[in-house]
């Protein structure tokens, strides 16, 4: 059996023609332990090369250590929000556009169960990811 190409040693062919990539930080870039320097590598590469890297994902600690000295040196944009705060109709589009797989979704409800779905949203649980609320 051939193996399948390692994406991060063909990260930049595939990534040559985008301005963005969006990347998960756990299970891609950290897997709860220890960094994952071949994805970190391509992806600084890819920032070097004028690319901008949106990470996404859940913080595991409070209070992370971020420093601010090197992050200004090396001109990063550090923006943070709230699950999808006001990005909810950008969200809706891109949904209905194909562009975004609807595995995301790990959880629908209906409407009279909106205060569990948002309970669940707070606490993380059940495992859920992305909540629906269907409006019938």
């Amino acid at each position: 059996m051939i193996a399948a190409p390692s994406l991060t040693e063909n990260f930049s062919t595939l990534a040559g023609g985008y301005d963005a990539v969006l990347s998960d930080v756990w299970g891609v870039l950290h897997n709860g332990v220890a960094a994952t320097p071949p994805a970190c590598d391509a992806l600084t590469r890819f920032r070097s090369q004028g690319g901008t890297v949106m990470l996404i994902g859940i913080l595991s600690e409070i209070n992370p250590k971020i420093d601010i000295h090197t992050a200004m040196m090396k001109e990063l944009k550090l923006q943070t929000l709230k699950r999808s705060n006001h990005c909810a109709e950008e969200a809706l589009k891109l949904l209905s556009s194909g562009k975004v797989p609807m595995s995301l979704i790990t959880h629908t409800l209906p409407l009279a169960e909106t205060p569990k779905a948002f309970q669940m949203l707070n606490d993380y649980t059940d495992g859920v990811g992305k909540a629906v609320i269907e409006i019938n």
